[in-house]
């Protein structure tokens, strides 16, 4: 896959650098503030024991690892048309004019990546690629763990919230500090401070599970009806009569079979380690294959 689109540089560097904001500087940023602000101040208010203590720090090294690992790897991993394996993948499939060549069928060209995408899903502004066959494992659970995350890191900042405010005085205080931070430097003591910062990142966190979970939601139901996102909208903008070429897979056979398509064969690993190798079925054959089934399709 290109990694820099001709033609489109701002639009390009604006994608690039809202994504390795978020991915390389906001998210460490807040697991480190979580681990070391928000865990101190919940140990030092509550005194959980030992089993507890250690829960919550596996807990949110945990989630660090898959939010940031399955963004990383959904970045990284090439779904381009230069990865088909099988070698019935041109079965159904179509031709090309901008690429020149044959592809699969649910694979497209996509304009800003220049290249065809192999079980094209969507093109993804915010991860600044698009969302096909080897990737899609990774967006969706990148979607599941940031989800998993905030409701994680909110629960924390519920609770010292609520430990620390002791009166309603003490909210209006914190919500005036937030609307005009500069009261803050007007009121005295460091527990203003850090209940200012809490309550803050608390309802920065509400304002994402405003967004998050529809987000969530609508691309899962996709991959549990083995649909992509174009399927989805002709499906949902066409007639009865018009959905026959459309399978809406329901039962739990199906069910399993979409799943193991996006997640693969070791979905069981996969599902809690984004590092793990876990093969999709169209993951047979080799390139090898490919150049072979190319050459005997007519021009």
């Amino acid at each position: 896959m290109k990694f820099q689109p001709s033609g489109i540089p701002w639009g390009w560097l604006y994608e690039k650098v809202k994504f390795f904001f978020v991915v390389f500087f906001l998210i460490p940023f807040c697991f480190v503030y979580h681990m070391t602000v928000t865990r101190t101040n919940l140990v030092a208010i509550y005194n959980p024991g030992p089993a507890r203590f250690w829960f919550h720090f596996f807990m949110g090294c945990f989630c660090f690892i898959n939010t940031f690992g399955n963004a990383i790897m959904a970045i990284l991993t090439d779904t381009s048309l230069k990865r088909i394996t099988s070698r019935h993948a041109f079965e159904g499939g179509t031709y090309c004019e901008i690429c020149k060549e044959y592809r699969p069928p649910k694979s497209w060209h996509c304009h800003k990546c220049k290249v065809c995408i192999l079980r094209r899903n969507h093109h993804c502004n915010f991860i600044s690629r698009c969302v096909g066959m080897y990737n899609q494992r990774y967006y969706l659970l990148y979607q599941a763990y940031f989800l998993i995350s905030t409701v994680y890191s909110m629960y924390g900042f519920l609770n010292i919230v609520d430990a620390k405010c002791e009166t309603t005085w003490d909210m209006v205080v914190t919500l005036t500090q937030m609307i005009n931070p500069f009261i803050s430097y007007l009121l005295n003591g460091q527990d203003n401070i850090v209940l200012f910062w809490n309550m803050f990142c608390l309802y920065v966190h509400m304002i994402i599970l405003f967004w998050i979970p529809f987000v969530v939601y609508y691309h899962w139901s996709n991959a549990l009806k083995g649909v992509t996102t174009y399927e989805s909208e002709k499906l949902s903008n066409a007639t009865n009569s018009d959905q026959d070429p459309l399978i809406r897979n329901a039962g739990p056979s199906e069910l399993k079979k979409n799943l193991l398509t996006i997640f693969g064969s070791r979905w069981y690993l996969a599902i809690v380690n984004p590092f793990v190798d876990s093969p999709v079925p169209e993951a047979e054959g080799g390139y090898e294959s490919y150049q072979e089934k190319k050459t005997s399709l007519p021009s």
